[in-house]
This record gives C-alpha cells, sequence and structure tokens, in this order.
C-alpha cells in the first residue's frame, strides 16, 4: 500500500522501496507462528487463492482462502514500519523502513518453493544520501523482479534471486547499480518517482511532473503520456495506475493543484491525450476489480463504494462517474457490520478483489479490527456474506477470561461489552451467567447453547452471543463494581471469572 500525503493506494504498489549501495544479507527477525499476527489488517497482496497480509505486527499467509491454516511471521523489531509489499510467482517481498534515520531500510522477501525468507538492510552511498531524501513510495512485482519507486532516485529494479539493485532514470538512457548511482543534482521533478504500477507488460512510472511508460523487456522508456489537463492548476503528478476495461487497460491518476491539496482521481485518453476528472471527491483508496472496468474507492468515514466505466475508451468527457447500486447489496458498510453485532471497523486500510471470472471472485478487506472476506463476490448481483477473520490467543482448556476485562463507556465502543473467553474440551451444551458481589443472579447471557471444542482457534466462544454489556435482566445498566460470571457446560465443564463495571 502505496502512501502520498492523505492518500493511500492499495494495488498500484503493494510493496516496497528502497535506495541502496551495500546490500547485506542478515538473518530475519521474524518470528513463525501459525496465528494472525494482528487484527490491525494494513496491506493486501495475492493471486488465484494465495492471500499475504500485513498487519501492524508482522505478515500472514495462507494458501486456499477457505482454510485456517494461516502461516505467521511475526515481527520482534520494534520502531519499524511496514511501508508496502508485493507478492508474483511464488515470491513475497516488503519493504521495513526503520523510524531511526541512522538505520537502513530492510527488504524482507519469502519464496514460497523453499519456504525460505530473507532479509537484506540497504542504503546508499554517502555521496548518494548527502543530495537524497531516500524516501520509501511503492514497488510493484513483475517477471523475476521487483519494481521501486524512489522518490528521488529514479525506478530501482530488485533481484530477489541474486539480490542485486539496478536504477533507471526516467525518460533517460541512463541505468547503473546503486553502487555506482549519483542522482542528478538538477531537474529533481523529472526524476523523482512518486509511484510505479503495472499495466499489461509496461510500467507506468510516476513524477511530479509527468508519467512514463517503462518497457521491462528491453528496460527502455516505451513513452510519455500527456501532462494535459483539464480544469485551472491540476499540474503535480502523484500516482498513476490501470484498470481493466473491456479488452484494454485504462489509465487513471492521481493529481493535484499543489503538494498541500489532495488530488482528484483522473482517466488518460490515449486518443485525446488528455486528462479528464472523473470524481467529484477525492477518493482516499482505490482498489482495482479485475474486470470491465469495475473497481473500489473509500472515501472518508470508511465508506466503500463499487464503481463501473461504462465510458467508451476513447471518450472525453467530464461528467462525473457514479458509484454502482444494485438494491443493498454494494452497502458494504451494512454487510460488514451485519457480523459484529451492527459495529464497523474505524479504519479500511486495504481492498484486494481476486478474480475467479469475468463477474465473480473473493472479496478481501482489510480493517483496524480484522479481516473481512466475501468468499463468492458478485460484481454485479448476490453473493455470499462476508465472514471475519481476527487474532486470538490460544488459550488452554481449563482458562477463561472476559475480554475487556472492564466495561465502561467509549467513544470507540471498544470497552462498552465484555466477550468471555473459553475453550472447551469436548461438544457440548453451553449456559453462561452473570452473578453480583454477593453471588445474587443478575442475568442469564447464554442458554443452553451449542458450542465446540476448539483446537485451531484455541477457544470455544461465540463472539456474537458470549458477550456482556452490563446490564441486568430488565436491560438497566447495573451499579459499578466487580461482577462474576460461570460457564457451565452439559458435559460437566465449569468456568468461572470476574469483569469490572466502571462509572
Amino acid at each position: 500500500m502505496l502512501q502520498i500525503e492523505s492518500l493511500s493506494f492499495s494495488f498500484l504498489t503493494k510493496a516496497l522501496l528502497i535506495f541502496v549501495s551495500t546490500v547485506s544479507l542478515a538473518y530475519s527477525q521474524f518470528d513463525e507462528t501459525s496465528e494472525i499476527t494482528s487484527n490491525n489488517i494494513l496491506s493486501l497482496s495475492g493471486s488465484g487463492d494465495t492471500l499475504w497480509i500485513a498487519t501492524d505486527r508482522g505478515f500472514n499467509l495462507i494458501e486456499g482462502l477457505k482454510g485456517d491454516d494461516w502461516k505467521g511471521f511475526r515481527n520482534n523489531s520494534p520502531g519499524e514500519q511496514i511501508i508496502g509489499m508485493d507478492f508474483r510467482d511464488g515470491v513475497f517481498a516488503a519493504l521495513l523502513l526503520n523510524s531511526h534515520a541512522t538505520h537502513p531500510a530492510k527488504i524482507w522477501h519469502y519464496e514460497h518453493e523453499g519456504q525460505n525468507q530473507h532479509q537484506i538492510s540497504i542504503e546508499w552511498p554517502d555521496a548518494v544520501r548527502s543530495e537524497m531524501e531516500t524516501t520509501p513510495t511503492g514497488i510493484v512485482a513483475y517477471g523475476n523482479y521487483f519494481w521501486i519507486a524512489s522518490q528521488d532516485g529514479g525506478l530501482v529494479r530488485f533481484d530477489p534471486l541474486y539480490r542485486e539493485f539496478k536504477v533507471f532514470l526516467p525518460g533517460s538512457e541512463d541505468s547503473d547499480d546503486l553502487s555506482g548511482f549519483i542522482p542528478p543534482a538538477q531537474n529533481t521533478e523529472e526524476y523523482s518517482v512518486q509511484s510505479v504500477s503495472l499495466m499489461d507488460t509496461v510500467l507506468v512510472v510516476t513524477t511530479p511532473s509527468r508519467v512514463f511508460l517503462f518497457n521491462p523487456s528491453d528496460n527502455s522508456w516505451s513513452e510519455e503520456v500527456s501532462t494535459s489537463v483539464s480544469g485551472n492548476g491540476y499540474e503535480n503528478f502523484q500516482a498513476a495506475f490501470a484498470l481493466q476495461h473491456e479488452e484494454k487497460k485504462v489509465l487513471y491518476g492521481f493529481i493535484g493543484s499543489d503538494e498541500q491539496t489532495p488530488a482528484s482521481l483522473f482517466r488518460y485518453s490515449f486518443e485525446t491525450e488528455n486528462w479528464t476528472r472523473v470524481f467529484s471527491q477525492s477518493p482516499q483508496l482505490v482498489s482495482s476489480a479485475g474486470y470491465n472496468g469495475y473497481f473500489y474507492t473509500v472515501y472518508e468515514e470508511n465508506q466503500i463504494n463499487l464503481h463501473q466505466d461504462t465510458l467508451s475508451v476513447s471518450s472525453d468527457y467530464s461528467s462525473a462517474l457514479s458509484p454502482v447500486i444494485i438494491e443493498d447489496y454494494h452497502d458494504y458498510q451494512a454487510r460488514m457490520s451485519r457480523i459484529v453485532q451492527g459495529e464497523y471497523p474505524q479504519r479500511v486500510n486495504d481492498i484486494l478483489y481476486l478474480p475467479r471470472s469475468d463477474s465473480s471472485g473473493t472479496l478481501v478487506v482489510a480493517t483496524s479490527a480484522g479481516l473481512y472476506i466475501s468468499d463468492n463476490e458478485q460484481l454485479s448481483a448476490d453473493g455470499s456474506e462476508f465472514r471475519i477473520v481476527q487474532h486470538m490467543r490460544k488459550i488452554r482448556a481449563d482458562e477463561t477470561y472476559a475480554l475487556p476485562g472492564i466495561i465502561r463507556e467509549s467513544a470507540d465502543r471498544r470497552y462498552d461489552r465484555a466477550v468471555f473467553v473459553y475453550r472447551l474440551s469436548r461438544d457440548a451444551r453451553v449456559s453462561i451467567d452473570i452473578y453480583d458481589y454477593n453471588m445474587s443472579h443478575v442475568k442469564n447471557i447464554v442458554s443452553n447453547s451449542m458450542r465446540t471444542a476448539q483446537s485451531a482457534t484455541g477457544r470455544s466462544t461465540e463472539p456474537s452471543s458470549d458477550y456482556w454489556d452490563g446490564t441486568d435482566t430488565h436491560g438497566r445498566v447495573v451499579t459499578p463494581g466487580v461482577y462474576y460470571y460461570k460457564i457451565s457446560s452439559s458435559e460437566g465443564e465449569r468456568f468461572f471469572g470476574k469483569v469490572i463495571v466502571a462509572k
């Protein structure tokens, strides 16, 4: 995922960026685990039935989207930020940027075939660093390489097999390995690469002043895209990317009036050689749906919309595109809220659509509260409901706790209810009851409901019902204090714990 000021673009960059001259291979600081590394999902990448996710604690991989075998890699190094990632042909790579300027950026990559992980520290020589900000911006995988957008050093090619780097200046025949590369002292607007993305077999490379097309087959700059933009004052190119439209790829771009103003989304016509604005407001995130001009956008307050570009590829137009609305099926907020008692995540960080046909596929939404997956998403009709995948700490068979252990009013509703976590040793019917400090009965939460002995997730809890919101049998809020819960199973198992209700 690429961050450019307030904008984040999921599919166009997905991975790392980096700048280097000396390359050192280091043992990875990622510990392998079988759990989701965190519920704060930052970015997505994948193809077919393989999905990679980046969280604020590391990465997870699953092969076979409907399974539960989440291979995990937890990062134990403090102060590292995941900038981006991409996956192609059995190789995954991600960029880590240390918050301390004295530490070099790192590329972490994983080879599926050998199940090997490698970590490479990267840094420019002093002569280069003195003229550069070395700011990471984005990456895309194509062929045998990862192509990196270097904000002050051109387009960088990373070879994960030989762990070699080479840099190409936008529009220039000049190229070099990074150990000998000295960027131009002038013309930073021309050589600063803001983003890189894939359009069929060419790379779309964005600089602040223009957009270039780069041919990886012969490492040549095949074409410059016109800078003619409809509207007053639009001149700052921030990112460009392609979406599938019928049999052709259509080029889109985020263009701003200055570096401080949020960019608007424009569409480019190769026939008229003109950029035309297609949205009346600026989306925070755009992700391709893969076919027939469909794509997803996210606006303020996490509003997800599905759009379809139905205009002719050769058209030059000024009317804005509108969301696709088919009954209430494309109300993603309502669909996602139904599985978590009406709650909606605070942030939508990324969207990935993995197509299986021209009209259906798997829709994956990365949020601050877990991963939402629709296994049979139809672009023009009803499909499957979302399911949620979250990090859950495994517990012992005799262990129980309330999550959170205190109920109180909170703006984000994180403490409005306590979920009771437990693990049965055998499948059984369960009842859950609440008692006050004097052990007087306050409320029955669950009555004789079936629960399973879970070994994969490590818990038998059903979060949609095994919780207490701090009210009694009549729905009245109880007085503050210490309360106790008892979980009883038909197989004779008993669990006891406490929860605090605060003012």
